[in-house]
């Protein structure tokens, strides 16, 4: 079996093929399917590593698919076969050191996730940046109410927009958050549907229900725990 390295970059991948601790061919190429000539379907079977990234998943699937064999490395592990060691970025090096790791049986495998667990992730990381976009509009429509002279009663994120409806504010400062209020509405309609559909997901998952016994743990939190 060939021993591939892949240095997975956000414009470019760098590719290194190794055999008996010799480096036998460097490429560098744009896109994964550049690499059909040599790793594509039917092409010799190959162990192919690379680091743990955004895309690994999708490249860890493609080339399951294509009838290799993926290993995604352990990013906390890889000065262990002298990634990052050369003090420079050079991917080109990186795919070397990864592909010569892979010739002599060290790579530190990193944990794969089932694809169910995948898609549970990707659900939380869109809920996680809608609560995080939510808490920044409320937090500025604060400060521009309190700058106006009025400060804004205490209370729950979920909470806020209540909150708000209810306060007295004068027409200058209502005139002055309502594109910003607007918009948070919007959020939070997307975060509640994004919560019905992750506690559909948990519900139906058993060891998120287990986890979620736990004093103090709920749904989103166990989910959280189990998508890593």
């Amino acid at each position: 079996m060939r021993s591939v390295g892949l240095d997975l970059g956000a414009r470019h991948i760098a590719y290194c093929e190794v055999r008996e601790g010799k480096v036998v061919e460097r490429v560098a190429v744009t896109r994964l399917d550049e690499l059909a000539s040599r790793l594509g379907p039917g092409t010799p079977p190959a162990c192919v590593a690379f680091e743990a990234a955004r895309e690994a998943w999708h490249v860890h699937d493609t080339l399951k698919g294509w009838g290799h064999q993926p290993k995604i490395v352990d990013t906390t592990r890889l000065k262990t076969i002298g990634v990052g060691q050369h003090k420079r970025k050079n991917d080109a090096l990186d795919a070397e050191h990864i592909a010569l790791a892979v010739d002599a049986g060290r790579i530190p495998e990193a944990h794969v996730l089932s694809p169910e667990r995948r898609e549970l992730r990707k659900k939380l990381s869109v809920r996680q940046a809608l609560v995080e976009t939510r808490t920044q509009y409320v937090v500025t429509i604060r400060g521009l109410a309190r700058a106006e002279g009025t400060l804004l009663p205490s209370c729950a994120p979920y909470n806020f927009l209540d909150r708000l409806e209810a306060t007295t504010l004068d027409d200058k400062t209502r005139l002055l958050i309502a594109p910003l209020t607007a918009v948070l509405k919007v959020v939070e309609e997307h975060l509640a549907h994004v919560d019905d559909e992750l506690e559909l997901i948990a519900k139906r998952d058993p060891l998120v229900r287990l986890c979620a016994t736990a004093p103090g743990v709920g749904l989103i939190v166990a989910a959280t725990f189990l998508s890593v």
